[in-house]
């Protein structure tokens, strides 16, 4: 995550909070990450982490199925799938998939963002409101299984 965060320069990324697993448990055999930034909230600012993540490798798009499952509608084939959290229209919701490898992002301009890792000053599952000027940044990264 740290060459996306290094790209990420030019919106001054702060880590707010962060959460992991290796993958070695006995109850994940999935390296993930999750880490939560305050950045500026500039007119560049989805075109900046399109361009970080890209430059890793990762093609993020609209995640329309999440999108959809926050919503109630239905996702692929007509199933219904739910999803954790609320939608906000001023957010953006993003995703990228390859060879096993899946990277989220999510930037909230405004409303709140529902934190699911430490920080300073941060508990678990704190409701977060960007300072004037700033968003939050969430990015997750999911790597195949280790074993």
């Amino acid at each position: 995550m740290r060459p996306i965060a290094q790209r990420l320069e030019p919106v001054r990324p702060r880590p707010l909070a962060h959460n992991g697993d290796s993958g070695r448990g006995i109850d994940n055999s999935f390296p993930w990450y999750h880490v939560y930034f305050t950045v500026d909230l500039t007119p560049e600012l989805e075109q900046a982490v399109l361009n970080a993540a890209a430059a890793e490798g990762f093609q993020l798009r609209v995640d329309q199925e999440h999108i959809n499952g926050m919503l109630g509608l239905p996702g692929p084939g007509g199933h219904n799938c739910s999803h954790r959290g609320e939608f906000n229209s001023t957010s953006s919701y993003l995703i990228a998939e390859s060879k096993g490898r899946s990277m989220r992002a999510r930037i909230t301009r405004d409303g709140q963002e529902r934190v699911f890792a430490y920080g300073r000053g941060v508990d678990w599952d704190q409701r977060c409101t960007p300072p004037a000027g700033k968003a939050i940044l969430s990015l997750s990264l999911s790597l195949p299984s280790i074993r």
